[in-house]
């Protein structure tokens, strides 16, 4: 896939129309025409191209590079940190990365003052820490972190500290420290999120304050982060209110925010706005799943799943689980492969494939313990126990133990409140089956 086709593929509607207004001739044309025809299929190999329009292989490139230059141009014109934001959120890793190399490149050449170079460092070394789990790269990272260092002025003992603590992070993800990993951000981000929010409300107050040191880009996912405490917090209503009225004032900065409007999908699935949120993932992610983009197409396709068995077609549900499980990456989205598993089982039990489930079941929590997850240290490994007892052939809908019902109230208060919410249609699901059977 060439870089061209690849940019296309992630382009929404309004953004393909505004390129195509670009007054084009001759052979830029005939290859723009030709690789937008391939748009989200196998793009031939560049020699075939080459052959077909009679250019060399430079000549390609070079008017491919051109084409960039002109859209870049038409979509982002200010370019600078607003492109490197732009392809970052796009998830164009080697757009972004490419773009970025060019930049400083620029930028030295130019002569640029330190200031401006310590600024761009410190935006580099942000955003490169926001890319994808799969395109994490620590060298780069820790580059850019001592670039910044190494030219701030009146550099701080903290400043050093913000950026170590950064390379353990990464360091700490990258060498999938599961356990040790996932407690230190789940402790950080769901274990007191009022504290959070009360400081991320404080920093919001700053940034309101420094509007001329801030970007309008810190100010948008402050407050986005300060919705997603909220869901994290189990207040759901106030989520989606805070998360509505972000979108509704941000909605060019958040337009290719992923994350955000996926935990926005989330909060509108959970208290039921169903409409909402197909809606919401379909205009979001219907171009990273069609262009099977591994990271956010596998978060769309888990929420058009997820999505679907709320609201009872379970065909679709599972065509979505499929695609999910092509596109998830093992070795970095364990997350994401947790969840396509519980959403596979649930979708056999769903369709009172009894026998089906139970086996993936035993699978699944095999899967789980080898990964160091277990009752002890994992909320997400209860709904599997939770399908487990719901299958037992002596299950009624009012015999859950204990334990398992005050885990399922849990589930129903955290930040995984959806599996608490698919678990109770389960049961019902279950009993209905079991009534029919015994009729």
């Amino acid at each position: 896939m060439s870089q061209l086709q690849s940019f296309l593929n992630v382009l929404q509607p309004t953004e393909i129309s505004k390129l195509k207004k670009i007054r084009l001739i001759g052979k830029e044309k005939r290859v723009f025409d030709f690789i937008y025809s391939f748009r989200y299929k196998e793009l031939p190999e560049v020699e075939d191209i080459c052959k077909e329009m009679e250019i060399t292989s430079t000549h390609f490139y070079k008017i491919c590079s051109v084409l960039m230059d002109k859209f870049y141009d038409e979509l982002i014109p200010e370019r600078g940190y607003n492109l490197l934001f732009y392809l970052n959120r796009k998830d164009l890793y080697n757009h972004f990365t490419h773009e970025m190399l060019m930049q400083e490149k620029d930028m030295l050449k130019e002569g640029e003052t330190k200031a401006v170079l310590e600024h761009f460092y410190s935006k580099c070394f942000e955003l490169l820490q926001r890319v994808s789990a799969k395109n994490l790269d620590e060298d780069l990272i820790i580059s850019y972190g001592e670039k910044y260092l190494a030219i701030k002025k009146d550099k701080k003992e903290h400043d050093e500290f913000y950026v170590r603590n950064s390379f353990l992070a990464t360091k700490l993800y990258l060498l999938k420290a599961t356990r040790k990993a996932m407690s230190v951000y789940y402790n950080h981000s769901s274990g007191e999120p009022q504290k959070v929010i009360q400081y991320l409300t404080n920093n919001l107050e700053l940034i309101e304050a420094n509007s001329a040191v801030f970007s309008k880009e810190e100010l948008a996912l402050t407050k986005c982060k300060i919705a997603e405490m909220y869901y994290m917090d189990s207040e759901f209503e106030k989520s989606f209110e805070e998360y509505s009225a972000n979108f509704e004032a941000y909605s060019d900065i958040l337009e290719n925010d992923f994350y955000h409007h996926a935990k926005f999908a989330q909060v509108a699935l959970i208290i039921s706005k169903y409409d909402f949120a197909k809606e919401l993932i379909a205009n979001r992610f219907n171009i990273f799943i069609d262009s099977k983009q591994a990271g956010s197409g596998t978060m769309g396709s888990l929420l058009f799943a997820k999505y679907y068995l709320l609201t009872g077609n379970y065909d679709e549900a599972n065509k979505y689980i499929q695609n999910a499980k092509k596109l998830v990456s093992k070795s970095f989205y364990i997350q994401y492969e947790f969840e396509t598993r519980i959403l596979e089982n649930i979708y056999f039990i769903f369709k009172h494939d009894f026998k089906q489930a139970k086996s993936l079941l035993k699978k699944n929590i095999k899967f789980m313990n080898s990964k160091g997850f277990n009752l002890k240290n994992s909320e997400m490994i209860y709904v599997f126990v939770l399908l487990e007892e719901i299958l037992k052939p002596e299950f009624r809908d009012r015999n859950l133990n204990n334990r398992l019902l005050t885990k399922l109230d849990l589930l129903h208060n955290s930040y995984a409140a959806f599996y608490g919410k698919i678990v109770d249609m389960v049961m019902k699901s279950v009993s209905k089956s079991y009534l029919i059977v015994n009729q």
